[in-house]
């Protein structure tokens, strides 16, 4: 008898393992499904993070650029049509904004004409110092001189700022020439091997309010020159890191 029942407990264990298969390969893919709907969820929250942080970005490289042009003081050298705000200390009247000359002067009250183009700032004010006290005009003259950023953006400041994924980030000239996006990046050395430069944002200042022109440079580099616009001085040229 039990000779006769070994066939049909064979099949029984067999059929049993095949559904028992089935069951588990159901319950991998579907965890599987839910594996990989869940990292889409995270994917998709990643990115808007990063959108989050992009625009976040945004503004401390703002403020990355005015640290920038606020260590000028200290290596820039003046130059023509640079805008300086000078401040005497306790005498009102010797405290003026002057713009440097086409010939590298200014004209200080009291003092007149005085060459000031490839000096510090600091050098300027020790020059502004001995000239007040030679001429007996004051005993101990204390004077700051720092370039004025928002006037020289008025009278076309003579830089623009390249941030972020670029190779050698920071102030780029504009002398000479207009200056389109993309000749900025390339004399800020290229991009970095992370830059995203379909998400390139130029932020500018027009009438006071701050403004955010995105362009597309992966398009101008393929052709489409229009998309190229010109810089103004004072322009902020920010290159985002790419998503992946």
């Amino acid at each position: 008898m039990p000779g006769k029942l070994l066939p049909y407990l064979l099949i029984f264990l067999l059929i049993f393992t095949i559904v028992g298969c089935t069951e588990l390969w159901k319950q991998s893919a579907s965890t599987h499904n839910r594996s990989r709907a869940s990292e889409t969820v995270k994917t998709r929250s990643a990115g808007n993070d990063m959108d989050i942080k992009y625009k976040e970005s945004v503004k401390q490289k703002i403020k990355d650029v005015k640290d920038v042009k606020d260590s000028k003081r200290e290596v820039y050298l003046v130059d023509i049509n640079d805008v300086l705000d000078i401040v005497v200390f306790e005498d009102e009247d010797l405290s003026v904004t002057l713009r440097v000359s086409e010939k590298g002067t200014i004209s200080y009250p009291l003092v007149g004409e005085m060459q000031v183009k490839g000096l510090t700032a600091y050098e300027v004010e020790k020059a502004l110092e001995k000239r007040l006290k030679d001429g007996d005009y004051l005993k101990k003259p204390e004077v700051s001189v720092r370039l004025d950023i928002e006037l020289m953006g008025q009278y076309s400041e003579k830089e623009v700022f390249v941030m972020g994924e670029v190779k050698e980030p920071g102030p780029v000239s504009m002398v000479g020439k207009y200056l389109t996006v993309l000749e900025a990046v390339a004399r800020a050395g290229g991009f970095t091997e992370f830059a995203a430069p379909n998400r390139t944002t130029i932020v500018r200042i027009e009438y006071g309010v701050e403004k955010a022109i995105k362009v597309d440079l992966n398009k101008v580099r393929k052709g489409d020159k229009a998309l190229d616009i010109t810089l103004r001085a004072g322009d902020i040229v920010i290159i985002p890191e790419t998503y992946f």
